[in-house]
C-alpha cells in the first residue's frame, strides 16, 4: 500500500532530484553522523515517518526534499486507497522512537541528487490504521 504510493522521481525546485531505489540496488545507510528528521502523521493512519541521510552541508534542502516527497506520497495514497493522512511539521530529534506498536512499517530508499553531490536517504514509515469517523 505505502510502497506503491511512492513516486519514483521528484524534482525539488530545480535544485535537486529524488530518485527511488528499487529493492535490488538500495544501499544501507550506516553513517554514525547521519542527519535525521521525524514527520508525525495523523488521520486514518497515525504514527511517524523517520527520514535519515548522511547529508550535513545543506540540511534544509534535505528536510524540504523529504517534505515534498512525503506530501506527494500521501496524496497518492489518498487517491489509491481513500486513506486521508495529514503530514505534520517536521521534528528534529535525536530521541529514538518506539516502533513495536505499529502494525504498518515500511523501509524505503531514495537518492537525493543535488547540483553538487548525491546522498542516500532512508525513509522509515510507521503507522497504525484507524477507522474513519462517521460524520
Amino acid at each position: 500500500m505505502i510502497v506503491q504510493s511512492c513516486p519514483n522521481n521528484v524534482d525539488i525546485y530545480g535544485q535537486a532530484v529524488l530518485r527511488k531505489y528499487d529493492n535490488t540496488d538500495s544501499p544501507v545507510i550506516t553513517t554514525p553522523n547521519q542527519s535525521r528528521v521525524i514527520f508525525p502523521i495523523n488521520g486514518e493512519l497515525t504514527g511517524f515517518i523517520e527520514c535519515t541521510t548522511s547529508m550535513k552541508v545543506n540540511f534544509s534542502l534535505f528536510v524540504e526534499s523529504m517534505n515534498i516527497l512525503l506530501g506527494q506520497m500521501l496524496t497518492n495514497l489518498e487517491s489509491e486507497s481513500d486513506l486521508l493522512v495529514r503530514l505534520e511539521p517536521p521534528i528534529l530529534s535525536e530521541k529514538e522512537f518506539e516502533t513495536d506498536q505499529y502494525e504498518i512499517s515500511t523501509n524505503l530508499m531514495y537518492e537525493l541528487n543535488t547540483l553538487a553531490k548525491s546522498y542516500d536517504c532512508k525513509i522509515l514509515f510507521y503507522a497504525n490504521k484507524h477507522k474513519a469517523k462517521e460524520v
